[in-house]
């Protein structure tokens, strides 16, 4: 992998972590609530918003219908769609 294929991916992770640390704040919940929800560690969330680990596609996508915006939300940079301020419905979490 070249050095400018490495940089875009390392700038997509860095905007990845920012949005999902953006978004849980905004919903006021915990990292452990969110894992919880999202059936990972507290330790791996905080690695991700930390731009210390990736998801992978499953994970954005299921990051993405809890916080009920696109996948889009999380990948792409021009993006801007808003969160909802009231999400209470967590049936949106899927089946392990």
């Amino acid at each position: 992998m070249d050095a400018k294929t490495r940089n875009y991916l390392k700038r997509r992770q860095t905007e990845i972590a920012h949005r999902l640390r953006e978004a849980r704040a905004k919903q006021g919940w915990s990292q452990e609530q969110l894992a919880e929800l999202l059936g990972c560690s507290r330790a791996k969330l905080n690695r991700v918003e930390n731009g210390r680990a990736e998801l992978t596609m499953t994970e954005i996508d299921l990051v993405a219908r809890v916080f009920k915006v696109k996948v889009d939300y999380f990948l792409s940079p021009r993006c801007r769609q808003p969160l909802s301020n009231s999400l209470t419905d967590y049936s949106v979490v899927v089946e392990r």
